[in-house]
């Protein structure tokens, strides 16, 4: 009998660790077959054969991306893309890896996450939660530890917000009694996981955010505003977490009495030691960079940092503040341990993501391939000659949709050729795109 328990303990075992390959390998033929063999159909008007290559190969990249990851499947679309002739393969490999874009994002993912790595998050959490306009308003205070989730994902990653306040939630839920099958338990948790989800795209220069205004920038030749850009998060997001808020009190209506009995002691009782040299460097230097990133959108052009400031880009201000904090040192080491931040916090899917992502998408937008043309002929009984708010209805809509089930970003960056195929339909180009691109951006962020 212990013979036999052992066998169907080592036949389920084997079958968990065989399941999650197997379907690797099905979705992995699924995708190159489709990149491979799709081509070989006769040409359908009005793409041209090479367009057949580039839309097969760029369909199968976002495929291969929703279900198996993003490092090969990037390369193998590069790959592929350079073997079809579309642009020899060594100046495929420059053009998608020396992109400004990409490099910005290996830097600024480094310099972001090089606040986490400071230990500064839990100085900025607090400060939220030390508010006294929190006593004994249980409302106020949801808001303002949701709104502490959202900065913090923001000026940092959405798993550091998440990791600083689930276990605060937890400890408060504690003292106050509150059971986790009760309802304010789990709205608390779940609006802690929405605004870290809407923090994470608030900067045009940072994470999967730069993926799809990288693209939307090199596919139209219009430069987004970072500080409309970042506005516009602000606000809708605002907006979306008081909406949230009304709807726990006038729709879910959970019992917040024992919530009435929070105050901005409970967060005080076990004090932070003061924030050492190098945090308060590294927190001084992100705001910095934020502000320095900004300005050009509000002074003056006449001003001569306004030229300098846009002559460097944020390619430039990334680098400076980089050698910056690499070139002080505090007690021997570096402000900013380059590597050590690197190792623990960068994502090679995202950054591979982005390559072929921003490569492909301005592949897709090509006049050779001729699939604009094609984009049009088949979505103009749905899209054509509808209202403004109609067509950025529908478009928010399918990403709103489609990103349940396939890679956020990459869903974003397919709706920018749909854009810019009916944008001869709309009297502002640039008013269209950025609003696709921001409801883009908040249904890409989950």
């Amino acid at each position: 009998m212990a013979e036999t328990i052992k066998e169907n303990n080592a036949s389920e075992s084997a079958k968990k660790n065989k399941s999650p390959n197997t379907s690797m390998y099905i979705n992995s033929a699924i995708g190159i077959g489709f990149m491979l063999l799709f081509p070989l159909l006769d040409p359908i008007e009005p793409i041209t054969p090479m367009g057949m290559h580039i839309l097969a190969i760029f369909i199968g990249m976002v495929y291969l991306w929703s279900t198996v990851g993003s490092i090969w499947p990037s390369l193998l679309g590069l790959f592929l893309i350079g073997m079809t002739g579309f642009a020899p393969l060594k100046q495929v490999a420059l053009e998608a890896f020396g992109s400004d874009v990409c490099v910005l994002m290996m830097l600024s993912m480094v310099l972001f996450a090089a606040v986490e790595y400071a230990g500064c998050t839990e100085y900025m959490a607090r400060w939220f939660l030390t508010r006294k306009i929190i006593n004994g308003k249980p409302y106020i205070f949801l808001f303002i530890f949701f709104l502490a989730s959202y900065w913090l994902s923001g000026l940092t990653d959405p798993i550091a917000s998440l990791l600083i306040l689930w276990p605060i939630t937890v400890e408060f839920m504690r003292e106050l009694g509150i059971e986790k099958n009760e309802g304010v338990y789990p709205i608390t948790v779940f609006g802690v996981y929405l605004a870290a989800t809407l923090g994470q795209p608030m900067f045009a220069f940072k994470g999967a955010a730069l993926a799809i205004v990288g693209t939307f920038q090199k596919t139209t030749g219009l430069m987004v505003n970072n500080l409309s850009y970042m506005l516009f998060n602000v606000i809708m997001s605002t907006l979306m977490l008081i909406i949230f808020i009304l709807l726990v009190k006038f729709v879910f209506r959970p019992d917040l009495t024992k919530l009435k009995n929070i105050s901005v002691e409970q967060f005080e009782k076990n004090p932070l030691p003061p924030m050492n040299m190098q945090q308060k460097l590294m927190l001084g230097t992100i705001f910095a960079y934020i502000f320095l990133l900004l300005a050009p959108s509000f002074l003056p052009k006449s001003w001569g940092v306004t030229a300098v400031l846009s002559t460097m880009g944020p390619l430039g201000v990334t680098l400076i503040s980089i050698i910056i904090l690499m070139v002080i040192h505090i007690n021997g080491n570096p402000a900013l341990p380059f590597k050590m931040v690197a190792a623990k916090s960068y994502s090679w899917d995202v950054y591979f993501l982005v390559v072929a992502a921003l490569y492909g998408a301005n592949a897709v937008s090509s006049d050779v391939t001729g699939i604009k043309p094609w984009l049009i002929q088949v979505l103009q009984p749905l899209l054509g000659d509808k209202p403004f708010l109609v067509f950025a209805g529908l478009l928010l809509a399918f990403a709103v949709i489609t990103t349940n089930f396939a890679n956020n970003a990459a869903m974003a960056i397919i709706l920018i050729p749909v854009v810019m195929a009916f944008a001869e339909q709309y009297p502002s180009i640039e008013v269209v795109g950025l609003f696709i691109m921001g409801f883009s951006l908040l249904s890409a962020a989950k």
